[in-house]
């Protein structure tokens, strides 16, 4: 039982995370420069890996629970993918 989130330092969100240990997955992001899915912003991330160690020192069942308990004490909001998946940011995907 693990987790990873990814957040926006732009718009202070959580905008991808999944249910297994990717490392630190902000790396990826910003080395790529995606655009953020819900503000545009490119190459702003952070991330956070959470063990069953971590899951289990936040009071948490299982790994979303902990995600999103870790995210609201960090000060971000939960925009997560629904199908964590990483959708073109929205004026982009206007565009094409």
């Amino acid at each position: 039982m693990n987790g990873t989130m990814v957040a926006c330092l732009s718009c202070k969100n959580v905008v991808w995370a999944y249910g297994a240990n990717f490392g630190d997955a902000h790396i990826i992001f910003n080395m790529m420069k995606l655009p953020c899915r819900v503000c545009g912003s490119r190459g702003n991330y952070d991330s956070w890996s959470l063990t069953h160690k971590t899951i289990k020192k936040l009071g948490c069942a299982h790994a979303w629970t902990a995600m999103r308990k870790l995210a609201q004490q960090e000060g971000f909001g939960w925009q997560n993918s629904p199908d964590c998946t990483w959708a073109i940011y929205r004026k982009e995907a206007a565009k094409v």
